[in-house]
């Protein structure tokens, strides 16, 4: 067995086509939305014109008094009117992009004709009927307005709701197309239909590292096959994060050994564009699960070294005492902490190594060492700016700049000082091994 199960290298192919391949769910998971939410926008859009068309053509906006809607409605002459109104009211930003259901209740829904000078009016705001006689006179008509001002201050506030919206929608409403169309855009290339995107994959074992290529062991020279599962919704997400201790990430994953099966949870709320820091972090997901894998293939493979050990653990010394490897107390339903689960020491050691090496890209070399500390010793932004204004390079960087390095060195590590910090209150035998290896693999 090669001699470091712990800290395992990942094949970059592998890592490649499963990550491509939850990029792909992801494209046309947010392609659908974004086709939705255009169609229910241009609708709303169009619907708009519509009625502003028909307010201003029955000068429907200047009604503001009981003697100008009888106007208004005796201008029909033999003609009727239906007007409905969406309610553009509630979560405006919501209404106003796009979002909005056919079963939502519209503001406003007003049927209105004279027939042989005698008038029907029915309409209903919020659903709830306010008006509904038939067959009347214009002053009958005229009586009720008069007797119960109810029924024309409702309808001021729908015509003042309606033109708040056309006003906000044209200000607002083109910019937000573009941003829709922009996203569109970007995640098409890496799109793939349902059919062109396998559920199960299938790899020779020696596609892994740290395999022997001449070993004849039929067990071992099988194919690995796994399958790869991407779940959006609340519940599946709930369920996975419960059953697999994980924790609160817009990225999650599990690799399930005794399904061969690799799961990536994606928890983004919002349509978001495939930036660089959204494919770092499922990217670090993806590695994160394949390392796991490949432990359990070590595990396979070797198990005549390993005696049915499990590959890539801590030493026993530095295993937590009340919990199995897995992070379970027995007859407790109480789960441990991620970062203490003693299967996932090497494999959150690799993942706050990958974004600390990210981070370490960013900065000036003379700040590496600050960065290590930070890491370890989870300290604050100060320390961070003492040390940059230490350092000759402050002669070249502005105040801005600075405080935008010290703020980056700080935010960009979160998940690696969060590590190290639970082992060191934790198992500072663990604690220590992972500085140690830190340490090794950058300086």
């Amino acid at each position: 067995m090669h001699k470091n199960a712990g800290i395992l290298k990942a094949p970059d192919k592998i890592v490649d086509i499963i990550f491509l391949h939850c990029m792909a769910l992801i494209a046309e998971k947010f392609i659908k939305e974004i086709d939705i939410e255009l169609s229910f926008l241009l609708k709303r859009n169009n619907q708009a014109k519509i009625i502003e068309k028909v307010i201003n053509d029955k000068n429907y906006e200047t009604l503001y008094e009981c003697s100008n809607y009888l106007n208004f409605i005796d201008s029909l002459d033999t003609k009727s009117i239906n007007l409905i109104i969406p309610n553009f009211e509630n979560k405006k930003e919501q209404y106003l992009f796009g979002r909005l259901l056919e079963e939502d209740t519209p503001a406003l829904i007003m049927n209105a004709s004279k027939i042989k000078n005698k008038y029907n009016v029915n309409y209903k705001i919020m659903g709830k009927q306010y008006l509904d006689v038939k067959n009347i006179s214009k002053q009958e008509l005229k009586n009720i307005f008069e007797k119960n001002h109810k029924y024309y201050d409702g309808l001021n506030r729908i015509i003042s709701m309606f033109f708040s919206f056309s006003q906000d929608f044209e200000q607002s409403g083109v910019e937000y197309l573009r941003s829709l169309y922009f996203k569109k855009t970007s995640w098409k290339k890496y799109y793939n239909s349902s059919e062109q995107n396998p559920q199960t994959y299938e790899f020779p074992i020696t596609d892994f590292p740290y395999m022997e290529k001449n070993k004849k062991d039929k067990e071992f020279n099988k194919k690995w096959i796994f399958v790869v599962k991407l779940a959006f919704s609340k519940d599946e997400i709930d369920e996975l994060a419960k059953e697999h201790n994980m924790p609160n990430s817009n990225f999650l994953g599990f690799y399930d050994n005794t399904k061969d099966t690799i799961a990536v949870v994606f928890k983004y709320n919002d349509i978001v564009t495939p930036d660089n820091e959204l494919i770092k972090k499922l990217k670090n997901t993806v590695y994160h699960e394949i390392q796991h894998m490949m432990q359990d293939i070590i595990s396979t493979s070797y198990y005549d070294n390993l005696k049915g050990r499990q590959a890539g653990l801590p030493s026993k010394k530095m295993r937590s005492k009340d919990y199995d490897i897995y992070g379970n107390k027995e007859n407790s339903e109480e789960e441990q902490d991620h970062f203490l689960i003693d299967v996932e020491f090497y494999t959150d050691l690799k993942t706050s190594l990958d974004i600390f090496k990210n981070e370490a890209r960013n900065i000036p070399k003379q700040l590496l060492d600050t960065l290590f500390k930070v890491c370890i010793f989870n300290l604050d932004k100060k320390y961070v700016l003492d040390k940059i204004n230490s350092f000759d390079l402050t002669n070249k960087l502005n105040t801005y700049t600075k405080n935008t390095l010290s703020n980056n060195m700080i935010e960009n590590t979160t998940d690696v000082r969060d590590f190290f910090n639970m082992l060191k209150n934790n198992n500072e035998l663990k604690y220590f091994k992972a500085v140690k290896e830190f340490y090794k693999e950058i300086f």
